[in-house]
């Protein structure tokens, strides 16, 4: 299936800062560039090392500057849409609480370019919530509007969608449409020991892990909490948290005390994968989701996974099948049910092998398909 068509994807970051929405958007363009799309991604530039301009698995990527407040970052987002406005078909935008979502709202408008909006938070999270406690007007008023004249808002999960919904979006602007995510290749048990000795981790220790930022909204808090009750139940059990920036002293105290088994890694040069095969278990303790970019990788890798009833969550897990799951916030059933795997490792088998199958569903070749085909509806009257 060939594409043809030219997308600029507008993202508040993009790599090397490494959070699910930035990969989900640096894999679904490198899937619509083997499908024959031109992809670009248009981004900001958080650091004096970042390059302005640069090419990331074949993706060419520009990073423009950043002032504060953001909100005097759009005539930078406007003139960059401007002056390139015949180099691309259709726009598409990532999250909404920047300025990235009011200038690519105006760029559409003006040029006459279908627009696409992808939220990627439901809960105390959805992105119109933030746009309306992050942006100041009138940034906040542009935001809200692109959502509402744009051409498809991607609902990632149906908890997004019912939160569109809710706001008064038309249904039939609505697409759902999952995160994607790669398979990962499951190791022979012997090249799993070896790395782990290799990324500094114990070769026979039961390995829980959570990945994503240190923010509050993740659940790292209660997860700590449970852990109080873990390892003094089983001793043999190690949580590896991975990603976040540098670590608050109080978590960095944690790691000193060889009896708390917590690792906390926030370097990732060879990125999340190298975890997720040699973990046993891997927990999503967060507040509010979309579609967890982490979560589906983990069941690609053929984990046992353990998360909270919120967002998509409920729609990759089946309680029992492929995974189990606790309410968020209660320390209780957390730490019950990671004793409850920790100490069965058939169970681990059994959900891991299920979680595996499950992720089949979310390939992210399939997922770029049907962007392909949605972008193509968008451009048809326009062609």
């Amino acid at each position: 299936m060939s594409g043809g068509h030219r997308v600029l994807m507008a993202i508040p970051h993009f790599y090397p800062t490494v959070g699910g929405a930035e990969r989900q958007c640096l894999k679904l363009s490198e899937a619509l560039i083997e499908l024959g799309m031109e992809v670009t991604v248009l981004t900001s530039r958080l650091s004096k090392k970042d390059l302005r301009s640069e090419i990331i698995n074949s993706i060419p990527v520009t990073r423009l500057r950043v002032l504060k407040p953001i909100e005097a970052n759009l005539p930078f987002w406007l003139l960059y849409l401007s002056s390139h406005r015949f180099d691309y078909d259709i726009l598409h935008v990532h999250l909404l609480s920047h300025v990235h979502s009011a200038a690519c709202f105006m760029a559409a408008r003006m040029f006459q370019k279908p627009l696409v909006i992808k939220p990627g938070n439901s809960g105390s999270r959805f992105d119109v919530r933030l746009v309306r406690e992050e942006l100041r007007w009138p940034m906040r008023r542009l935001a809200e509007k692109g959502l509402f004249h744009a051409h498809a808002v991607v609902a990632i999960c149906r908890a997004i969608r019912a939160e569109l919904l809710e706001i008064g979006l038309p249904s039939d602007r609505i697409v759902e449409i999952p995160n994607g995510v790669e398979a990962i290749d499951l190791l022979p048990d012997q090249v799993r020991r070896e790395n782990r000795l290799r990324l500094g981790l114990p070769e026979d220790a039961c390995i829980v892990l959570r990945a994503g930022t240190l923010h509050p909204k993740k659940g790292l808090g209660v997860l700590l909490q449970a852990w109080e009750h873990i390892r003094s139940h089983c001793p043999h059990a190690l949580l590896v948290s991975i990603g976040g920036a540098s670590l608050p002293q109080e978590l960095s105290r944690l790691t000193e005390e060889a009896s708390n088994r917590v690792r906390f890694v926030t370097d990732l040069p060879e990125g999340i994968t190298p975890y997720l095969q040699v973990a046993d278990i891997f927990v999503l303790p967060s507040f509010a989701e979309g579609l967890s970019n982490a979560l589906l990788e983990a069941q690609s890798a053929g984990l046992a996974c353990l998360a909270t009833r919120v967002g998509g969550n409920s729609e990759v897990i089946e309680e029992g099948r492929n995974g189990l799951l606790v309410d968020p916030g209660s320390v209780e059933q957390l730490a019950q049910s990671l004793r409850t795997l920790i100490c069965s490792p058939s169970l681990r088998h059994a959900l891991g092998q299920n979680a595996g199958l499950t992720a089949l569903k979310y390939d992210i070749r399939k997922v770029a398909r049907e962007y392909l085909l949605l972008y193509r509806r968008l451009l048809a009257p326009c062609g």
